[in-house]
């Protein structure tokens, strides 16, 4: 019984994960926002989030990497980077992470 549960639960959790990403979400001055993501639709969904590297080259360090966060929903692939927000929490605080969108890309969806 427990395993007929499990994938109810599942899909919950993982609509709420989603709606606490999307509310973490910043963009950049003048960029449009979670309006064109249409993340607060229920039709969305939250497929992977994890932590992805890219080289980076400064003067002092030519062999620099830096740490990003990538969000794959079903309608956009996000790489953002991971800051705290205004109130300064713990390392690790879920609550207070906010997401800096630096790049988006629109993933094609499947037409009926």
């Amino acid at each position: 019984m427990l395993r007929a549960v499990q994938p109810g639960v599942d899909a919950a959790s993982n609509k709420v994960r989603a709606w606490q990403v999307a509310r973490q979400l910043r963009f950049r001055r003048g960029e449009r926002n979670d309006l064109t993501l249409e993340l607060e639709s229920d039709e969305r969904a939250l497929l992977k989030i994890g932590r992805i590297y890219r080289r980076q080259r400064t003067e002092r360090d030519w062999h620099g990497w830096t740490e990003l966060c990538l969000v794959l929903f079903d309608n956009y692939l996000l790489i953002t980077k991971e800051e705290m927000g205004a109130s300064g929490g713990q390392p690790g605080d879920e609550e207070d992470r906010v997401y800096a969108v630096v790049s988006r890309v629109r993933l094609p969806t499947p037409s009926l």
